[in-house]
Order: structure tokens, then C-alpha cells, then sequence
């Protein structure tokens, strides 16, 4: 079901005709309908969320491909453009009801004290009020204002006009806002409940909107939870933060106007801060429009140090008889950087004489070694096969059908996955029409885990700029896919068993993960990816790979209900970004 971002949510889809009873698990809710709904409705709906969609669907129905249309009509009416955010967020919005399921609870009465820090000479008086009202609304009443005023010195301990910082208890927290942002009336009662449930949080933050000219709401800033390699690459927590006081403290010398701006406090105490936590909700609703707000890209902060990427590397590539793809593969690895790499080529028994030619070509580079592994394609036990062969402490596993386009792309990667923290490292992969094939995974997309963003130009930074920037992801594709051997051979590998061609890339980084190294991707490493160029494109890939299928869902199933780097009210029906239901 879609998330209830703000109160409210609408989920149409399919039920099987025999079905008697429906219910709802790990949801809170205080009212719940059905409707049955006509196809007519149903595809009214669809053309609304998702005109090209639904049109297609429709399309599809007339040409007799009905099973096609009905997933198609499916996906229509799971997902919303960000353009239509405003319209969306009103048919998504329920009004705090105070006397009934959102009236203040007991346990707020030992919540968390919020005193917010307002900069007088930001923003004019009725800016200032607009900001007051809102909070006046809040449903959690346990909040203050403290003024920085105009003629403040910068480092005065006291704040003018409001609460006393003095008074503030270590437990209690810290957030800046800025005169004429506003907070939903649910936004204290949100961050209340989350600190309640989650006692050792010291810094939060939450999601965010802007507010145009004519008053419509735009632009939403739907998160990913805490992602450190993210934030120091474009900084996207920006303004919704709330400090604990403790960590303020423990931060040493910070100047009271320090406290009213969120970049410059989330600078001096983030790395003090045992516990970074994301709210997933709509904490802030900026005032200041799309089209002013500064750019937040701050490009290389989240580059390897070069001095890390001379390690030696392996880079592993299956193959079995397609010269034509291979030929230029290997042709473009010859100048990679650092020098200090081998190739193994793990040939699933390759018959054909032009094959067999350039292997022979190609043995003439003592870097690049032939494993001759016959037998049923297995993408995974020929990839665990020839990393047991391997020299170097960096695996790369490579699909042949790829092309490298900058002699640095294996020391991005190589950079990246020898960081103690770090696992499995992916690429930016263009298609040759140069549109983005991979730019991360999102698990549960697609009902499994699918490249996200997949088909925009190459020069669109996606959203939240991700195409731009390093971060966090629960996946990389296995076309491109760099790991430290140590840490590869920590997990035993690719699942052969189990997933011996889909979803074992995408398995690999989640057991990674939960032996505590991250899975990132870098968009500073580029390839050109002929995808499944060397396996065809089957259409009957949910039929083919059930058992794959079945596996996955049984093994990562609460990860494909929630991808902790994909905010829930973003749609899992679609590959481009956007808003669900």
C-alpha cells in the first residue's frame, strides 16, 4: 500500500474474484474502506495518475495482448509524477483531529522539549509570524522559539527575546528554522513519536517541500534514511534538522547564529552524533521557491583518496562465444588506471573459431588469462570459479557486453571498495544511446529489485540529484560490480545455488550489508552497458527465473517491503521517480 505521508492513502489494484477477506498488517490505521471499482473507474484512474501509461494499456487491450494491459493499467494507477505533487498531496492530506485519533498522548508529557532558533534578520515580521502560527497549530505543544536578534554579538550565550538556552536539559533538542518556513500542524507529533520510539537518536532529520508564488506546493524532498557517503556528496539533508543538546555540547564552540542555520550547525555536529536518524515524513515546508533555491551538489566531497587506488585488481568477465562483444571489451580495459590489474576470462565453453582467434590474439597481454569453465551457464558459479583463481585484492566482475570509457574508472571503483566500511561498488553504466542504464538499484521495484531512473539522459541528475553523486544503495548490478576479495570470500560468494543467473548480484550486496559493509554506488565511474546483449532479452523472464524469483522473496522479503534508500511514498511500479498511488 502506499505511504500515508500525510494522514491518508488510496491503494487500487487487483484482488482475485474469490476473495472474502482482506487484511492489513504493521499499519495503524483509524479508518479503512473498500470500494469495488468498474474497469472504466479503474482506468479513469489510471489516465489521470499516468496518461502515457494508461494510454498504452489501452493500446495493448485493443491489439489482444490483455495480460500485458492489465500490468500495464496496474502500473498506471501506482504512481504519480513529481509534477503532479501538489494535486497529490491533497488528496493525501487528513486534517489533525485533536479530539479523537490525534489527540495528545500521555507519553508526550516526557517527550523531547524543542527549542527552535529563529534569525530575526533573516526575514521580515510577517514572515516571522507566518513561521510562529504554524507551530502555535502543532499538535505537540512542547516547543519554544528563541530569537537571535540583530544586534546579537555571534557568540552571546543567550538568545534575546526567547526561551533561555540555559534552560534547555541535555535531552532535550535543537532545530533551526528560518522566518517564513512553515511546520505541518503533524510535524512535533511525527519527530516526538520517532524520539520516543527511538530514545538514543540524537540527530534527526526529515523530509521537505517548497511553496511556489502561487501558493502550490512543490518540489518534495522525499529522503533516503541516514546516508553518509550521500550527504557528503550533495548535502541532501538540508533544512529540517533537530539536534539533540548533548551532541551541541560535545561539539564544543558553537555560536548561537550557528544554531539558526541548518548547514552550518549539520557541518560542526554531525560527526558527533552517535545516531543519525531519518523521519519519514514532510517535517518542513519551505518558503523560499524551487527556482531560487541554491544548488546543494557539492561534487567530489565524496571522492576516494588517490593514494588508496593502486591496490591490484582482478577484473572477472564470464563468457561464451560472442568475439564481437568481448573483442571490444578487452580493447578498452588495456589503459586502465592503476596499471596494477589482471583479466580473467571465465569461458563457459566457447566452440566458435572466431572465439578461440581472439583468445589467442589476446594471450599475448600477460595481464589477461583464459579459465576455461564448460558446462550449464551459471552466471554465479562461473564468477565464484574465477574469483578463487584471482591475484588481485579488488574483484571487478564485468559483463562482456560493457565498454570502458575513462582510463580512471577502475581506481573510482577500486577506491571506493577498499574503505573498511564499504562492500560492493557499482558504476554509472550508459546505454550506447547514451541513456542511463544503471544508476542503482531499488529493492522491491518491479516486485523484486530494478534499476531505478533507468532510460533518462545521461546528463539528467535524477532525483535528488542520485546520478550525480555517490551514495548509498541496497544494490548494484552485477554487470559492473567491484569488491574487495576478502570480504567477497567473507560471504562465500555469489549463491550459486540458489541464484545461478537473476537477482544474485542484488543478493551478494544485501549479505554484504549485513555483515556491516555498504553497498555504493559512484556516479564518477562510467562504462557503456549493451545490457543482456549477450544473453538476449527473454520475454518470458518472470517464467523463466521463478525459482530465482521465489528465493529472493523468501530470503529479502521484509527488504523488498521497505528499501531503507528509497523514501515509501515513492512508487515501486515505476523505473523513472515517482509518487505513489
Amino acid at each position: 500500500m502506499p505511504a500515508g505521508l500525510f494522514g491518508q492513502a488510496e491503494w487500487v489494484g487487483y484482488l482475485p474474484l474469490n476473495t472474502v477477506r482482506v487484511a492489513v498488517s504493521d499499519a495503524v490505521l483509524a479508518d479503512l474502506s473498500c470500494e469495488l471499482m468498474t474497469l472504466r473507474t479503474v482506468l479513469a484512474v489510471g489516465l489521470v495518475r499516468n496518461l502515457p501509461t494508461a494510454l498504452w494499456a489501452i493500446r495493448l487491450a485493443l491489439t489482444g495482448r490483455r495480460a500485458e494491459a492489465r500490468e500495464e493499467l496496474r502500473i498506471a494507477c501506482s504512481s504519480r509524477s513529481l509534477r503532479d505533487y501538489h494535486r497529490w498531496r491533497l488528496s493525501s492530506y487528513r486534517t489533525p483531529d485533536e479530539a479523537g485519533v490525534d489527540a495528545p498522548r500521555e507519553a508526550w508529557q516526557s517527550g523531547p522539549h524543542v527549542c527552535f532558533m529563529l534569525d530575526r534578520a533573516a526575514g521580515s515580521e510577517h514572515a516571522i509570524e507566518a513561521t510562529l502560527k504554524s507551530l502555535r497549530e502543532q499538535t505537540y505543544k512542547r516547543w519554544s522559539v528563541t530569537f537571535i536578534e540583530p544586534t546579537q554579538k555571534p557568540d552571546e550565550p543567550q538568545a534575546g527575546t526567547g526561551a533561555s538556552l540555559a534552560e534547555l536539559r541535555a535531552g532535550d533538542f535543537i532545530a533551526p528554522l528560518r522566518p517564513g518556513d512553515v511546520l505541518p500542524p503533524y510535524a512535533l507529533a511525527a519527530f516526538a513519536e520517532h524520539v520516543l520510539k527511538h530514545p538514543q537518536a540524537d540527530l534527526l532529520y526529515g523530509d521537505e517541500e517548497s511553496v511556489d508564488d502561487r501558493g502550490r506546493h512543490i518540489d518534495p524532498q522525499l529522503k533516503p534514511d541516514w546516508s553518509p557517503a550521500f550527504q557528503s556528496s550533495r548535502q541532501y539533508v538540508d533544512q529540517a534538522v533537530y539536534v539533540r543538546v548533548s551532541t551541541i555540547a560535545a561539539a564544543g564552540t558553537v555560536q548561537v547564529r550557528d544554531l539558526a542555520q541548518a548547514d552550518r550547525l549539520w557541518a560542526l555536529v554531525w560527526e558527533e552524533a552517535k545516531s543519525i536518524q531519518h523521519v519519514r515524513r514532510v517535517l518542513l515546508t519551505k518558503a523560499t521557491p524551487e527556482s531560487s533555491r541554491k544548488s546543494r551538489r557539492l561534487v567530489g566531497l565524496g571522492r576516494p583518496s588517490m593514494a588508496t587506488m593502486d591496490a591490484s585488481a582482478t577484473i572477472i568477465i564470464p563468457s561464451k562465444d560472442r568475439p564481437d562483444l568481448l573483442g571490444p571489451c578487452l580493447a578498452s580495459l588495456r589503459d586502465s588506471q592503476p596499471a596494477n590489474f589482471e583479466v580473467v576470462v571465465a569461458d563457459n565453453g566457447s566452440e566458435r573459431a572466431e572465439t578461440h582467434s581472439l583468445y589467442r590474439s589476446a594471450s599475448g597481454d600477460p595481464r589477461i588469462r583464459i579459465l576455461t569453465l564448460p558446462g550449464p551457464f551459471n552466471f554465479s558459479a562461473l564468477c565464484n570459479q574465477a574469483a578463487a583463481a584471482a591475484h588481485g585484492r579488488v574483484l571487478v566482475f564485468l559483463n562482456d557486453d560493457t565498454i570502458a570509457i575513462q582510463p580512471d574508472w577502475l581506481a573510482r571503483l577500486a577506491g571506493w571498495a577498499l574503505r573498511a566500511e564499504c562492500g560492493a561498488i557499482g558504476a554509472k553504466l550508459l546505454y550506447p544511446s547514451g541513456r542511463v542504464q544503471h544508476g542503482g538499484l531499488v529493492v522491491g521495484l518491479g516486485g523484486y529489485a530494478a534499476h531505478i531512473e533507468s532510460g533518462v539522459p545521461s546528463n539528467d541528475p535524477g532525483y535528488l540529484d542520485r546520478l550525480d553523486a555517490a551514495h548509498e544503495v541496497s544494490a548494484v548490478t552485477g554487470a559492473c560490480l567491484a569488491v574487495e576479495k576478502a570480504k567477497f570470500d567473507a560471504v562465500h560468494g555469489f549463491d550459486a545455488e540458489r541464484f545461478p543467473v537473476e537477482l544474485g548480484d542484488v543478493d551478494l550486496c544485501l549479505r554484504l550489508e549485513a555483515r556491516g559493509w555498504k553497498t555504493i554506488f559512484t556516479a564518477e565511474a562510467v562504462l557503456i552497458h549493451r545490457e543482456s546483449a549477450s544473453r538476449g532479452r527473454a520475454r518470458d523472464r518472470e517464467i523463466r527465473y521463478a525459482r530465482e524469483h521465489g528465493h529472493f522473496i523468501a530470503r529479502w522479503r521484509s527488504r523488498i517491503h521497505d528499501d531503507p534508500f528509497f523514501h515509501p511514498a515513492l512508487s515501486l511500479s515505476s523505473l523513472r521517480t515517482r509518487l505513489d498511488g
